[in-house]
């Protein structure tokens, strides 16, 4: 699993300061800005731990089972998570080991360091970090790309 590859890597490296900042990202996010990735550690420093995110911008249903819906969310307070996240390496060592102890498995970096009581501060993303999770999805970074070849 993606966590598992995480702690493993987070297990291995060698850091010199305490105080250092780890930084996650995935390839599912290929147009992360170099600015996204500046503020990300530098939000993390201050914090102890920050992900890159997008504000929702669509009505976002709940739904019940048949698909029936079961309320309306509140968008101004939903953000869509995204990478690179960054997390101060005591922090993340210790979020990474509980985890693994509990068994508990997220779909994220800095949901660990939520379940140990600590805040995450979000950094709004530039629009292009789009994740790429889907053929259409992969289709439309490759077009844009195309034409936008000084990115």
């Amino acid at each position: 699993m993606r966590q598992d590859s995480a702690y493993n890597g987070l297990k291995d490296i060698d850091v010199s300061r305490e105080t250092s900042i780890i930084l996650f990202h995935n390839a599912a996010n290929p147009l992360v800005s170099q600015e996204d990735i500046t503020k990300v550690i530098a939000v993390a420093k201050k914090h102890g731990a920050a992900l890159v995110a997008q504000p929702v911008k669509d009505t976002v249903k709940q739904v019940k089972s048949g698909l029936f819906i079961g309320k309306t969310l509140d968008r101004e307070k939903l953000w869509l998570a995204q990478t690179p996240q960054a997390i101060e390496y005591q922090l993340a060592k210790i979020a990474f080991k509980k985890a693994k102890k509990q068994g508990f498995y997220s779909t994220d970096d800095v949901s660990l360091v939520e379940r140990l009581g600590k805040r995450v501060k979000i950094v709004p993303a530039s629009w292009q970090n789009i994740k790429v999770t889907t053929k259409e999805d992969f289709n439309f970074i490759k077009s844009w790309l195309e034409n936008n070849k000084n990115f």
